[in-house]
C-alpha cells in the first residue's frame, strides 16, 4: 500500500470518528425533554379584550366577574387536569401577552391563535382545535347599496382597519395595509360609522360571541357584513414559546389531548355549549 493511500485512509478514519462523536453529542445538547416534569405549573395568557365565546370573563346579570370561561378554557382545563398539571390563566393586553410568552418565563402558553410565518419563528403550534369563518364588515351609511367583494384581493381597494397584534396575513395583508390603532374588536364598528375606515375583516363566530358579554354587535342594522370570498375556514391553535425548555413536550401533550377529546365527542359537546358550528 502506498504512503499516499495510507494517509487518505487515515484522514477518512478521523472524519468518520468525528462524525460519530458529533452524532452522539449533538442530540444530547439540543433534544427536547421527553416529558413534562412533576410539580410543573403552566402560565397561560390571552387577550384582555376577550375573544368570546372562546375566552372571556363570565358575566352575571350583565356584570363582569372574575372567572375566566369559554370554549378554549374548557378544552385546556380538561387536558391539563387529566394530566395532573397545575396552571393559571390571565388576560393581558395582547401585545404584552405575546411579548412575555416569547420569553417563556412567566407565561408559556396562549390558547387562541392563527398561524403565520412570523409567529412560527418564535412559537410552536398545537394541531388546530376549531375553525372560524372570515367575514368582511362595512357601514351601510357609507355603502347604502351594500358592498360586494369578489375576493380577498379586493380588500386593498378600501380603507381597512383592524386590531393591533391581530393576524391579517391569511388575507394577503401587511401592517401597512391597515389602520390597526384599535385595541379591541368593539372599537371597529364605530370607526366604520364615523367614516374612519371602510372595511374590517373578522371571524363571524367571535362577533356573534359578544352576545355573551352583553354586546349584540350583529343587531346593529347599520352594520353590513358578508362572507369573504375565497377564504377557507381559518384554523386556530394553542401556541407555546420556543424558549421554554419543555415546549415540544407540552405540544405533544396538547395534540394528544385534543385528539382524545375529538375522538370521544367532547370537542363537539364543548362547541354545542357555546353555540359554535361543527
Amino acid at each position: 500500500m502506498s504512503l499516499e493511500l495510507t494517509r487518505e485512509l487515515s484522514v477518512l478514519t478521523v472524519i468518520r470518528i468525528g462524525l460519530l462523536l458529533a452524532s452522539l453529542w449533538l442530540p444530547s445538547l439540543h433534544a427536547a425533554p421527553e416529558k413534562l416534569p412533576a410539580g410543573l405549573e403552566i402560565g397561560i395568557c390571552d387577550d384582555q379584550a376577550e375573544w368570546p365565546p372562546f375566552i372571556y370573563f363570565e358575566r352575571a346579570s350583565g356584570k363582569k366577574g372574575k372567572q375566566i370561561v369559554g370554549y378554549s378554557v374548557d378544552v385546556i382545563s380538561r387536558i391539563l387536569n387529566e394530566a395532573k398539571i397545575s396552571y393559571s390563566v390571565q388576560l393581558l393586553p395582547w401585545s404584552r401577552c405575546v411579548a412575555e410568552l416569547k420569553l417563556g418565563k412567566r407565561f408559556q402558553l396562549t390558547l387562541n391563535v392563527s398561524h403565520n410565518p412570523e409567529r412560527a419563528r418564535d412559537f410552536l403550534f398545537s394541531r388546530p382545535y376549531y375553525r372560524l369563518h372570515s367575514y368582511y364588515f362595512y357601514s351601510k351609511h357609507t355603502f347604502p347599496d351594500g358592498l360586494a367583494l369578489a375576493s380577498a384581493q379586493a380588500l386593498k381597494r378600501y380603507r381597512l382597519c383592524g386590531v393591533a397584534g391581530f393576524n391579517y396575513v391569511p388575507y394577503g395583508l401587511t401592517p401597512d395595509d391597515l389602520d390597526t390603532s384599535a385595541r379591541s374588536l368593539l372599537q371597529l364598528p364605530p370607526k366604520l360609522h364615523r367614516d374612519r375606515c371602510d372595511v374590517f375583516v373578522e371571524k363571524l363566530e367571535v362577533m356573534a360571541g359578544y352576545t355573551s358579554l352583553g354586546q349584540d354587535i350583529l343587531a346593529d342594522f347599520s352594520l353590513g357584513y358578508a362572507p369573504l370570498p375565497g377564504i377557507e375556514p381559518s384554523p386556530f391553535h394553542m401556541m407555546v414559546s420556543r424558549q421554554w425548555p419543555y415546549a415540544s413536550a407540552l405540544i405533544e401533550l396538547l395534540d394528544a389531548g385534543i385528539n382524545q377529546l375529538e375522538s370521544k365527542g367532547e370537542l363537539t359537546r364543548f362547541k354545542q355549549r357555546y353555540r359554535l358550528s361543527q
